[in-house]
């Protein structure tokens, strides 16, 4: 029989504690992860977002859907505009840093619509998260998303 000592218990249980604290800080350094070829991965959503965070400028909504689903970087399609809950969750998840570039903290259209009436949709103020809707006519910045490799 193999005796452990209680001193060698608790040492072994602390190593692993500061393992864990190394593993996930390095984890969450890796939140986004630049693809090199214009886009960035969140490797908690599995979400790929363009690295350039306004690739179009300002469009209104039906325009901003078209712009996405029509989009082509380093061969990569797929686009869409994202939804509400998607662009929320972005906003706040770049708060402990990121790589993207271009961001204007203010409006993003999401894909999220008001029904009824079917002329408004959602959109998301990237600088603090919070969601407003308005008319699709307005003109607003765009973020295309797609499902990651």
């Amino acid at each position: 029989m193999i005796k452990i000592s209680r001193v060698t218990i608790v040492t072994v249980a602390l190593m692993l504690c500061l393992i864990s604290l190394v593993l996930s800080g390095s984890a969450f350094a890796q939140r986004f992860v630049d693809n090199g070829d214009g886009t960035v991965t969140d490797t908690m959503t599995r979400l790929m977002w363009t690295k350039d965070a306004d690739p179009f400028g300002r469009l209104n909504w039906e325009d901003a859907v078209s712009r996405c689903e029509s989009f082509s970087i380093s061969g990569i399609g797929g686009w869409r505009l994202p939804s509400m809950d998607e662009l929320v969750a972005l906003s706040h998840a770049m708060q402990g840093g990121h790589p993207f570039t271009g961001i204007q903290y203010s409006p993003y259209w999401s894909s999220t619509t008001d029904a009824p009436p079917t002329d408004i949709a959602w959109f998301v103020n990237m600088h603090n998260g919070t969601v407003y809707n308005f008319l699709k006519t307005r003109t607003y910045h765009v973020w295309p998303v797609r499902s990651g490799r």
